[in-house]
């Protein structure tokens, strides 16, 4: 699944429906082969990476383990932690038109924790599921 084709979520959806239902269904929906491409390239890789969108009250973690994903409310124990604000969320994750890595640099994305984990995700996440 390559970015562009990946589902467009509603333009108008809150965190909170992106979280807890959006990204759930999307996952569901994955086919099995691409599961599997998920589990083999992860292998036993495994972290909790958080989602804080500040001003929208919204806290939810990836439990990522062996490429399978559960989402869960909270972010106490990610190891790593997304830190933005709705609007900015918004243009990375459902409008699509931001650079992880300019808005990282301009500070509008924190990264709490492992760093690390950032950069060993794509490898491990189906191609274009998260950003």
């Amino acid at each position: 699944m390559k970015m562009a084709d990946r589902p467009t979520p509603p333009s108008d959806i809150s965190p909170k429906d992106f979280f807890e239902k959006f990204i759930p269904e999307q996952i569901a929906a994955l086919p099995e082969d691409k599961k599997q491409e998920a589990r083999d390239k992860a292998g036993d890789f495994s972290t909790v990476i958080g989602f804080n969108i500040t001003d929208a009250d919204a806290a939810y973690s990836f439990h990522i383990k062996g490429g399978d994903i559960e989402i869960k409310p909270g972010v106490d124990d990610a190891e790593m932690t997304l830190v933005t604000d709705e609007a900015t969320w918004r243009e990375l994750m459902i409008d699509r038109t931001a650079n992880p890595q300019q808005l990282f640099m301009s500070g509008r994305i924190q990264i709490e924790g492992d760093m690390s984990i950032a950069m060993q995700l794509q490898n491990v996440m189906p191609e274009g599921m998260l950003m």
